[in-house]
């Protein structure tokens, strides 16, 4: 087996598998001149929820000092579709408008991964199969690739076999099982949250089990055309983890030369299974991530009066009856499953550098 080897000096070039297509199309189209910071209107918590705020903060960071070092293998499963596009802003108002049928592609893919952590210095052996089809024929063969990447500090070094298929050979941040946990996508909860201003802290029962709940929303601007909102349900007696994390975007749009708007939805839906692996430390046994597109604003409410749109969207929140009845399949999921963990224990110094 022969590798050749590069080294980068950066801990995370982040080249996500891939981004939300119809947020990127929206965002393109609106073409704002100058980028702003997120700004947010206050939504003054009740000293209740403050207080309930300020616990939850302190609780997730002692869940995350926990993980001292370990070794978690596992696997990541993509399938997502994809607009066949010369002209993404012709063949995007075309689809809008319902006018004309994008050819998709159909990705599938599977990483399989083996991640040590001890500290600052990580290991991670990757190896991925991809398929491509085309409005579901196959383009080619399942290709296969296999990397080994070793983080020590800010030092990215990169390790590839010679007869692999061609591919990108970026470190990917979902490669860290770290990344699917909580907070998601590997930050502090103080960074997970900055930016959004918390709506709506507090206790909910649900089946007979308490958790607490989250709502945080922000937008671009003072009426911008962009807003978000997160809602999130954490367990208090699994460490505090999220069990379940709802992102909902809200895009208007401006899609013909008489200046017309109309407003967009999308969601993004991602849910815990969880496992304690040692007494006290609860982490994902599976992991489901799923982006949906969420169409335009008269077809999610049909019935609605136009000038009502600005209170219901006024936080971003998508319609019950939307969530219920109009979700049918996500273009984009992926899952992410477990299949043993251990953390806290001895690693030896040849489990964190390159194999023979």
């Amino acid at each position: 087996m022969m590798f050749f080897r590069c080294t980068v000096k950066t801990l995370s070039v982040n080249h996500a598998f891939c981004r939300v297509l119809l947020s990127t199309a929206l965002l393109f189209i609106v073409q704002p001149t100058v980028a702003q910071p997120p700004i947010t209107e206050p939504h003054p918590l009740s000293d209740e929820a403050a207080q309930l705020l300020e616990r939850i903060k302190t609780k997730v960071t002692e869940y995350n000092a926990q993980f001292k070092s370990g070794e978690v293998e596992f696997s990541i499963t993509l399938s997502q579709k994809i607009p066949q596009s010369t002209n993404l802003f012709k063949d995007f108002l075309g689809w809008l408008q319902k006018k004309e049928k994008i050819p998709l592609y159909e990705d599938k893919a599977v990483w399989h991964i083996i991640y040590r952590f001890d500290r600052e210095r990580e290991f991670y052996d990757v190896k991925a199969r991809k398929k491509t089809e085309l409005n579901g024929r196959p383009l080619r063969d399942w290709q296969e690739t296999h990397y080994q990447y070793l983080i020590d500090g800010k030092t990215l070094h990169i390790r590839k076999r010679t007869d692999s298929s061609k591919a990108s050979q970026h470190f990917e941040n979902e490669f860290n099982p770290h990344w699917w946990g909580w907070p998601p996508e590997g930050l502090t909860f103080g960074r997970f949250i900055r930016g959004y201003d918390p709506i709506d802290v507090k206790t909910v029962k649900t089946d007979n089990t308490r958790y607490y709940y989250l709502r945080l929303y922000r937008k671009m601007q003072q009426g911008s055309d962009k807003a978000w909102t997160r809602e999130i349900w954490m367990h208090p007696q699994k460490d505090y983890h999220a069990i379940r994390i709802m992102q909902y975007g809200r895009l208007a749009t401006e899609i013909d030369r008489q200046g017309t708007l109309r407003e967009a939805f999308f969601l993004t839906r991602k849910t815990y299974q969880l496992t304690q692996y040692e007494p006290g430390i609860w982490f994902p046994k599976t992991v489901t991530q799923e982006h949906f597109d969420g169409g335009l604003m008269e077809e999610i409410l049909p019935n609605t009066p136009e000038a009502e749109y600005p209170v219901i969207m006024s936080e971003a929140l998508i319609p019950q009856s939307f969530r219920e009845e109009k979700l049918t399949w996500p273009w984009r999921k992926v899952t992410v499953q477990v299949h043993r963990a251990a953390f806290n224990i001895p690693i030896a110094e040849e489990d964190l550098r390159f194999s023979d």
